[in-house]
């Protein structure tokens, strides 16, 4: 069993990956300023 301590800190890694991965931007969006509608 894994001390509290290491226990707290890989939760907080996971988290902060989580929350990195979270507000980056998606890859797929254009990055011109211009807006992607879609009526479908």
């Amino acid at each position: 069993m894994k001390p509290p301590e290491e226990v707290k800190r890989d939760l907080v890694r996971q988290w902060l990956a989580k929350a990195d991965e979270d507000l980056n931007p998606p890859k797929h969006l254009p990055d011109d300023g211009s807006e992607i509608v879609d009526f479908a």
